[in-house]
Formats: C-alpha cells, sequence, structure tokens
C-alpha cells in the first residue's frame, strides 16, 4: 500500500501537455500494482496516435524511477488506449472542474470576459495575416501568457500547414486542441484528410465556427487569437454576435496602395474595437548587409492607420521560406515590438471603459517577459 501511494503521487507530477492536468486526476491512470519485487502500473491515453505520446511516456517513466529508485526496473509499464467509457468520464470530468453543464459550455469564451479575443482580419487574402496571426499568437505564449489559436478562415484555412499540426484528440463529445509552440491550435483543417475544398453556404460556416469554438476544451486561456476570413463577409459579421465580450481586431495589410485601399473597408467595420494596423511585408532586408528593398511599395499601412484613425503597430519585413517569423532577426524584432504596442492598446482601452461592459483588471496580460 506505501508503495502503491508513492508512485501514485509521482505520477500525480505528470501533466498531459494538452489538457494541462495531471493524469491521476483525469483518469488516465488504470493500474497500480506494485511492491518490493515489481508489479505493474497501466496508463490510458485518449488516443494511441497522440503526437505527444513519447513524452507523456517518457515523464511516466521518470516518475516511477523517482519513487521506486531502482526498483522501477521491475516494473511493467503499459499505455493502451482509452475505451470509449473513459473517454466520456473524462469529457465529464473536465466539464465538472468548469462547473458548467453541456449546454452551457458555450459561454466558455465566447462570452467570458477573463479572456481577451484577438481577431486578426485583413480586406483581402495573400497579405500574410495567418502567418502574422500564428507568430502573434506564439509571441505572446513566449510572454508567459495562456493562448489559443481559433481558425476562423473556413474556406481558406492554412493554420494546420503553416505550424505543422498533424490533427486533434476527440475525447467524446470534445475536442482536445493541438499544443505546438505553447500554443493550443484549433482549426477546421484538424478534421481534413485531404486538402479538398469545402463548399458551404453561409450558416454552415457560423455552425462550424460556433462547435470549433464550443466543443473544445481550451482550457484556462489569457487569449483567444481569432484568425478570421479575409473582407467583410458571413462569418467577419457573425465574430461580433459569437464573440461579444472583450473583442479587439488587428488589421493586416501589405504597402501596396490596392491591398491597403481594401483593407481601410475592412477596418472600417470596428472602429472602436480595432487596436492598429500592421503592414506586412514592408521591405525585403538584405541577409548580408542589412540594406532594405521596399519592392512591394511604401506607406499603405500608415495611409490606412491615417485614416481609420488608429495607431500603426509595426512594420514587419518580408521572410522568404519556411519557418517562424519570429526567429528571424529583423522580423522578431519588428514582431516584438507590435506586440509590445497591442498590450499597450489593450492596457490603454481597457482603462479608459472603451470596454465599458468588462471594467476588470488587465490580470495576466502584462508587458513583462517571463525570466
Amino acid at each position: 500500500m506505501f508503495e502503491r501511494r508513492k508512485v501514485e503521487r509521482a505520477l500525480r507530477a505528470v501533466i498531459d501537455p494538452e489538457l494541462g492536468l495531471d493524469i491521476v486526476t483525469l483518469g488516465m491512470v488504470r493500474t497500480i500494482d506494485v511492491g518490493r519485487g515489481g508489479g505493474r502500473v497501466e496508463v490510458a491515453l485518449t488516443t494511441s496516435a497522440c503526437p505527444l505520446t513519447d513524452r507523456i511516456q517518457a515523464d511516466v517513466r521518470r516518475a516511477l524511477e523517482e519513487a521506486l529508485g531502482e526498483a522501477a526496473a521491475g516494473v511493467e509499464l503499459r499505455f493502451t488506449e482509452m475505451t470509449a467509457e473513459e473517454k466520456k468520464a473524462l469529457a465529464d470530468r473536465l466539464l465538472m472542474r468548469h462547473k458548467l453543464s453541456n449546454d452551457a459550455r458555450s459561454r466558455i469564451y465566447r462570452h467570458n470576459p477573463e479572456v481577451r479575443i484577438l481577431a486578426v482580419q485583413s480586406g483581402k487574402g495573400g497579405v500574410g495575416k495567418s502567418t502574422l496571426s500564428a507568430n502573434l499568437a506564439i509571441a505572446l505564449a513566449r510572454r508567459g501568457h495562456r493562448v489559443g489559436v481559433l481558425d476562423a478562415d473556413i474556406y481558406g484555412h492554412s493554420i494546420p500547414r503553416l505550424v505543422g499540426l498533424k490533427g486533434a484528440v476527440v475525447v467524446d463529445v470534445m475536442t482536445v486542441p493541438p499544443v505546438v509552440h505553447g500554443v493550443k491550435w484549433m482549426s477546421i483543417g484538424l478534421f481534413q484528410e485531404q486538402n479538398l475544398p469545402i463548399l458551404w453556404r453561409g450558416p454552415m460556416l457560423t455552425k462550424t465556427l460556433r462547435h470549433l469554438s464550443d466543443a473544445v476544451y481550451w482550457g484556462p486561456l489569457d487569449v483567444l487569437v481569432l484568425d478570421l476570413p479575409p473582407g467583410t463577409g458571413d462569418l467577419a459579421l457573425d465574430v461580433r454576435e459569437l464573440f461579444p465580450a472583450r473583442r479587439y481586431e488587428v488589421l493586416v495589410t501589405t504597402p501596396e496602395a490596392t491591398a491597403a485601399h481594401v483593407a481601410e473597408r475592412a477596418g472600417a467595420m470596428n472602429r472602436s474595437t480595432l487596436l492598429g494596423v500592421i503592414e506586412n511585408m514592408a521591405s525585403v532586408v538584405c541577409r548580408h548587409c542589412g540594406a532594405r528593398d521596399r519592392i512591394f511599395g511604401e506607406g499603405g499601412g500608415r495611409a490606412v492607420a491615417e485614416a481609420l484613425g488608429v495607431p500603426l503597430l509595426g512594420e514587419v519585413p518580408f521572410v522568404s521560406g519556411g519557418g517562424l517569423l519570429l526567429d528571424d532577426p529583423h522580423a522578431g524584432a519588428a514582431l516584438s515590438a507590435v506586440v509590445d504596442r497591442l498590450l499597450e492598446r489593450i492596457a490603454a482601452l481597457e482603462a479608459s471603459g472603451a470596454q465599458a461592459a468588462e471594467k476588470r483588471p488587465l490580470g495576466p496580460l502584462v508587458l513583462a517577459r517571463p525570466n
């Protein structure tokens, strides 16, 4: 009995990285049968195809070694997949932790004033909106904030490919968003096996967006980033109703005059909650001498910001190839400055009462960087 308690206590230090809770609390530990001569420990994962399986297995083995020392070598360690009944129990357990019923789940984020909604929009496609959405989310996570990304661009979803996502885990009626770069991600693209077009009308798009928000176990969040579809269509309008609490917008454009002209129309939808404009692909920086060449034009972002009466949050240079913009020295520095200004703008708006319905302190959204 003493050995069993030692093992259980040690396993409580093993955290499921997607759910954010220990595997004992989650009911993933099926069997602990150990003694001085060995024994058996069985852990049931949400799915055998979980991309973080290796990490969980390594953490469990480490916990056993810390609890039992050399005797851990005699313990048989088995990893299996949860049954349908166990997944249902896990889903119920997660809902109970939030003291929510199935009917109340929709209130978790869409009406939660504790979570900032950061909607990234553009007037037209091809300006790097999704790339900036992903990089802004990762930049916030690197500062210690709890961040999720909802790919609301149903027709033109690109977040899974940008970040390298391979699918999501479904636990009974709930979906567990994959965690990459410290951010939780959700997209309709996680449920498509092939790159097929989505041929839906407006009502189906709204239903899908609601499902991607409500039927997902996000866990505690500080910021939910929405990667909106370009333009002023159904989904852009629906977001205003689906996410009424603490919603802010960021407008992305390129320096090119036509892109800026179209972006101005999109930004006019949400003047009162528009934090500012980001000019993407503002220049190309020579990797040898550092000279900047503005091959896409100049001044589009500033012109849009002035027309809408909001700040130009920053000019992000073009980066060729794959990888994160944050890992490029020039684009990374520009994005870091953008995040500083975003947080300053949110703090100023909330302090001035611009979000009068949600007069709560800024809480964890601070400018300080984690050590």
